[in-house]
């Protein structure tokens, strides 16, 4: 008998530490066991880590896009302009001065638009060749209001943009959120698109935005031949094409008055940005397929 329980005691007890072992072994393969407690902690561990990860690899594409902007900057023959956010406020407040130069500022003010801020406007649009222009605070503004008007007359919300264009990383989604618009991304070379990929692109998309110069690519400027290429291939698709011009006002753009001669695209945005304000313009465009 005595025999008999003292098998049963360790039977009973080898029972019990395989269970323990069973749920250690359990714990550990939901993320580990922390030491005093018990609760699995890893799993948060490790969401942690892939989210330092993250903002790690966020980090380090901003720090390239920066050199890769800074060493264009500074191997140019000639540089057209300097950022307004890199002067101080009494340099920006300075350009101010010469507004006499361009406009009679003994005129009334401007209240609805039919004053300077219409003057504004006509010139653009003479400088681009299009039949009209509307201003907007920021050049932010403008894209965003003629990628979605795009997305309304085309019924197809996708734009097509670069992996390096600035409303993927600079604007924190908002053509999505702001405008219920998709981005699907055609490339991340640090180059501008080319005619082959946009035709080979997999997924239909109603608008191709343009980058000119891709400012984040060290303000890589397709030719005259690629850009025309790109937008060939982008018609061939039905789909309409947006310039992101915020130097389209200034040469290769320009050159030879191709751009105003152009029709190759339907909108543009152009913005001053070495003024205190950052005025922008989207030239209005002929109705689809006119």
């Amino acid at each position: 008998m005595t025999d008999t329980a003292e098998q049963g005691r360790e039977q009973g007890q080898g029972q019990r530490q395989g269970q323990g072992q069973g749920q250690g072994r359990a714990r550990r393969r939901d993320g580990g066991v922390d030491g005093v407690s018990g609760t699995a902690t890893a799993p948060e561990d490790g969401a942690a880590q892939e989210g330092e990860a993250a903002r790690e690899g966020e980090a380090e594409r901003f720090a390239r896009a920066w050199r890769r902007r800074v060493a264009a900057v500074r191997d140019a023959r000639r540089v057209l302009a300097r950022p307004g956010a890199r002067a101080t406020l009494r340099q920006r407040l300075a350009v101010l001065d010469r507004a006499a130069e361009v406009y009679d500022l003994d005129e009334p003010a401007d209240l609805y638009g039919n004053g300077v801020v219409e003057a504004l406007e006509e010139r653009v649009a003479a400088l681009l060749g299009t039949e009209s222009a509307v201003f907007f605070p920021t050049g932010t503004m403008a894209q965003q209001v003629a990628l979605r008007c795009w997305a309304g007359r085309t019924g197809n919300p996708v734009v097509a943009l670069h992996a390096l264009s600035h409303p993927e990383v600079h604007e924190r989604n908002a053509l999505s959120l702001v405008g219920g618009l998709r981005p699907v991304r055609v490339t991340g070379a640090a180059r501008p698109p080319t005619a082959d990929e946009v035709r080979g692109f997999e997924e239909p998309f109603g608008t191709l935005m343009l980058e000119l110069p891709l400012r984040d690519a060290g303000y890589a400027l397709p030719s005259w031949d690629e850009l025309t290429e790109v937008v060939a291939a982008a018609r061939e698709r039905d789909a309409v094409v947006h310039f992101d011009g915020a130097g389209c006002g200034r040469p290769p753009c320009t050159s030879g008055g191709r751009w105003r001669r152009s029709r190759a695209w339907r909108t543009a945005s152009t913005c001053r940005s070495t003024s205190p304000s950052t005025p922008s313009a989207a030239p209005r465009s002929p109705g689809r397929g006119s």
